[in-house]
């Protein structure tokens, strides 16, 4: 727990995002939302989702949700002019 605690808050700092969870609040999280035994690389593994990217971890502003859901998540934040150019791409042929 203590080694995915760590984790979590070296790629949120590396990422330039805030990090407020003390070690007892993201254990509580984990264990309640069962994330500390369904996170992973599959689809429909958990992830810690920001609900308000400005405010950063903190125990107020995330959620588990699957990696499927968290992607789908982020693409509808990004400007619309973005989504269409990546959307462009994924259609043109190789």
């Amino acid at each position: 727990m203590k080694y995915s605690f760590n984790l979590l808050r070296n790629r949120a700092r590396h990422r330039g995002h805030a990090f407020e969870l003390s070690f007892e609040q993201y254990e509580a999280f984990a264990r309640e939302t069962g994330y500390d035994k369904l996170k992973g690389k599959h689809k429909h593994s958990l992830s810690i989702h920001r609900k308000n990217n400005a405010l950063g971890y903190r125990a107020d502003n995330i959620a588990a949700v699957s990696l499927s859901l968290n992607s789908r998540l982020a693409f509808a934040n990004i400007p619309d002019y973005l989504k269409q150019e990546m959307l462009e791409a994924q259609r043109a042929p190789a």
